[in-house]
């Protein structure tokens, strides 16, 4: 039974609520002193939101991957719109993740139920698992990967977005962080030109200079680094892209000679 695209998306929406619900009334609010709850947690309310945005793909009457990812940035918008705790520096880093996250996993959501068509698992097959993907999208999936990655290790650890000096263990984080962005990007892209896991890096770059220039300006707040360490640092991240990129070159080399044989 397929319906409008509207109503799936809603149904999806419908299938999140009342599954999140079900997961809290099980589980109860995560205690975030305790790390493996909160990791259990938040794994489980992923998955659920993968089920929604496989439900928003699905029963639409075009299987379309963007209706998933619609409900992701629908449910993202109303999460920050609604949470008046993202202020500041510390809110606008987890307004992006919410954002990201949110987009990304319910898009994912929608790709597992698009390649429910066997021509469209032939058709994405011959078209990117052979040739690969143009270098926008790979850049684009590279840097998401990195940006997960970062808040994920930053949440184990038990890293304090809402600290204002910039650590060894930041850069440790950001670099491997961009070092798996790296991987990805080249893995994935058609041509594989190393620059492109650098780019990942670039964009990171810009969006932590602008963040910076919005706290020192704007919210009158100074990260107690200097700039030779902020210099230092972006030439790492380079440097860690990429070594991933590089990496991710020999492992794509080697997974499309296996392929062939």
């Amino acid at each position: 039974m397929r319906f409008h695209p509207l109503i799936s998306i809603f149904l999806g929406a419908v299938a999140i609520i009342v599954l999140f619900l079900i997961l809290v009334g099980i589980q109860g609010v995560p205690n975030f002193n305790n790390k493996v709850i909160v990791a259990i947690f938040f794994i489980t309310a992923m998955l659920i939101l993968l089920v929604g945005g496989f439900i928003a793909t699905y029963f639409a009457m075009n299987i379309k991957i963007r209706y998933g990812i619609y409900l992701g940035l629908i449910l993202a918008s109303m999460e920050t719109i609604g949470n008046n705790n993202l202020v500041r520096y510390n809110g606008i880093g987890i307004a992006i993740f919410v954002i990201i996250i949110f987009s990304l996993v319910s898009g994912i959501g929608g790709f597992i139920a698009k390649m429910t068509e066997k021509n469209n698992r032939q058709l994405f097959k011959s078209k990117h698992m052979t040739n690969g993907f143009s270098p926008i999208i790979a850049v684009a999936v590279g840097f998401i990967v990195a940006t997960v990655c970062v808040d994920l290790l930053e949440l184990i650890l038990g890293i304090n977005h809402s600290s204002t000096t910039y650590g060894v263990i930041n850069f440790i984080v950001e670099s491997i962080s961009l070092l798996i962005g790296g991987f990805v990007t080249l893995f994935l892209v058609k041509e594989k030109k190393i620059q492109y896991g650098i780019y990942v890096a670039i964009i990171v770059i810009i969006i932590i200079i602008i963040l910076k220039s919005y706290v020192d300006i704007v919210q009158s707040i100074v990260i107690h680094e200097s700039y030779v360490v902020f210099l230092g640092s972006f030439v790492g991240y380079l440097l860690f892209a990429g070594l991933g990129g590089y990496l991710g070159i020999i492992v794509a080399k080697h997974f499309n000679k296996k392929n062939l044989n």
